[in-house]
């Protein structure tokens, strides 16, 4: 008798282990995602400058894209934000912004346990700049 009781809770433990385990490993993608990302927006010329930032803009979500193809059918492009926009109010240096927000709540990787909502977040976020000049 008490080693059933004692089996679901070490069960319930290993399973939580196991969950925050992948949790943190897709936090993790997202963020190296969103860094590569962003990153990816230095290999594109300034020339046009009318076309450069949509041009940009296309290789980070390509990039993202490639990055977190391991996730199969649970990635969506409208996960990811990728913005051109002036660094600070002082100069007029350009960054590019990229926010991946993945909707963990309602896309799990791993099942959810009883109870589990409650300590999981419910959006994963990743939020990486580059200055590109």
């Amino acid at each position: 008798m008490e080693f059933a009781f004692v089996s679901l809770l070490l069960m319930f433990l290993i399973y939580g282990i196991a969950a925050f385990g992948i949790l943190l490993s897709t936090k993790n993608s997202l963020t190296h995602a969103a860094a590569e990302g962003a990153r990816s927006a230095l290999s594109v010329s300034d020339l046009p400058v009318a076309t450069a930032d949509a041009r940009r803009i296309d290789q980070v979500k390509t990039t993202i894209a490639k990055d977190l193809a391991w996730m199969g059918s649970n990635y969506n492009a409208s996960y990811v934000n990728a913005a051109i926009a002036n660094c600070s109010t002082i100069d007029t240096t350009q960054c590019v912004t990229v926010t991946i927000t993945y909707p963990w709540s309602t896309k799990p990787l791993i099942p959810p346990a009883p109870g589990m909502g409650l300590v999981t977040p419910n959006n994963l976020t990743a939020t990486a700049v580059v200055r590109i000049s």
